[in-house]
């Protein structure tokens, strides 16, 4: 029997790829279960996966509605600072502890906020795949991916990158750590330090979306145990284009249209929250 536990932590573009990832082993006869806010069950059913619920729908709501959310400074404390942060991480844990007692082959595959997921392959072995949707979380020293915020967080990543990545760490160390250290100290696992550097390449296997070479960043995985990068290239556009927005869209004007302008097709239909 062959069994994987994904973890699709945060908005449609973090659970979409993992419902994607889900039915693509579905197919190829393993059993999948896909952990994610209550907010996207029925999509997750109706691809015939299974569900188990991450957070709640307020919770989902109020992060996802918060317009710090997609503030260059503010945006990571709105999402680790909140009061659910913790049991959402706690849950994580939870649910990996007992799916790593399943026999038969398992995989534990979570995206870059699966800190729980983290903490239960550390205590159990249970082989875990980072999945990572976004290549600012891949450390590049050389030729990095620009963020939002305007120019000062992007020129201090091109001319100091080092600098620019321990200060994101003295950011997020404190509002991580609150959460994670907890459930380390209650299975007698060390503390840590850095938990996006640490994080970012996972020891026993990671896949990014993102075609970054070992050229730009170095800190790219090399090992056997990595799945390939993807890198799709569309050679024909369609002439009407799909969008869905989630998060972005709470907070931000019709983006869309900035979207299809350059591609010359026109955004016939749109779908999002």
């Amino acid at each position: 029997m062959k069994s994987a536990l994904l973890f699709g932590v945060g908005s449609a573009g973090d659970v979409f790829p993992f419902i994607a990832l889900g039915k693509g082993l579905a197919a190829r006869d393993w059993q999948v279960s896909l952990c994610a806010n209550p907010t996207f069950k029925e999509q997750v059913i109706r691809a015939g996966l299974a569900f188990e619920p991450l957070g709640t729908r307020e919770h989902y709501d109020r992060i996802t509605r918060d317009p710090n959310l997609w503030h260059p400074r503010k945006g990571t404390r709105t999402i680790l600072a909140d009061f659910q942060a913790m049991d959402m991480i706690r849950t994580q844990r939870d649910l990996a502890r007992q799916f790593a007692k399943k026999p038969g082959q398992r995989v534990v595959v979570a995206s870059s906020l699966g800190f729980g997921a983290r903490v239960a392959q550390e205590e159990t072995g249970v082989p875990l795949v980072t999945m990572h949707l976004a290549p600012l979380v891949l450390r590049c020293p050389v030729n990095p991916p620009r963020v939002p915020g305007g120019w000062l967080p992007n020129t201090l990543l091109r001319f100091a990158p080092r600098m620019a990545y321990k200060l994101v760490d003295r950011i997020a160390d404190p509002l991580i750590g609150g959460a994670v250290e907890p459930l380390r100290a209650e299975t007698g696992l060390p503390p840590v330090r850095r938990y996006l550097k640490v994080g970012g390449i996972h020891p026993t296997g990671c896949c990014s979306v993102s075609p970054i070479g070992s050229a730009q960043c170095p800190a790219a995985p090399t090992r056997p145990a990595m799945s390939a990068f993807c890198n799709t290239t569309m050679t024909s556009p369609p002439r009407t284009w799909r969008l869905s927005g989630d998060s972005w869209n709470q907070a931000r004007p019709p983006w869309w249209r900035l979207l299809a302008a350059p591609c010359g097709r026109p955004a016939g239909c749109w779908s999002g929250s």
